[in-house]
């Protein structure tokens, strides 16, 4: 199937299940990855991961509360703000705490 991109006549592809993912190496298309919130199983979605009670979501409601009290504590504003916090939740994100990733940074 082919579709028309923004620009008139530039197109793509749609990739069929189990080519290579066109955006993550290594990976195939259409498939559910790891980062992923909801997981089609037995034709319903589902929050869990296979055999897990905990609810996947890739920055729970606590990290984000946590992630604000600590940006009000170091007074940031503006872009400054902005880019520690994307900076810290990149690292939230693989594990690290709040102190941890802050750590991380200021070295």
């Amino acid at each position: 199937m082919t579709h028309y991109g923004p620009h008139g006549g530039q197109s793509f592809k749609v990739p069929k299940k189990g080519q290579p993912e066109k955006t993550k190496k290594g990976e195939e298309a259409f498939t559910t990855k790891k980062t992923s919130k909801d997981f089609d199983r037995g034709g319903k979605r589902e929050r869990t991961a296979e055999g897990s009670d905990v609810k996947r979501r890739p920055f729970s409601d606590k990290m984000r509360r946590d992630l604000k009290t600590h940006l009000d504590k170091l007074g940031y504003k503006g872009k400054e703000r902005n880019s520690h916090r994307l900076k810290m939740m990149a690292r939230m994100r693989k594990g690290m705490s709040i102190a941890k990733a802050h750590a991380d940074i200021s070295k």
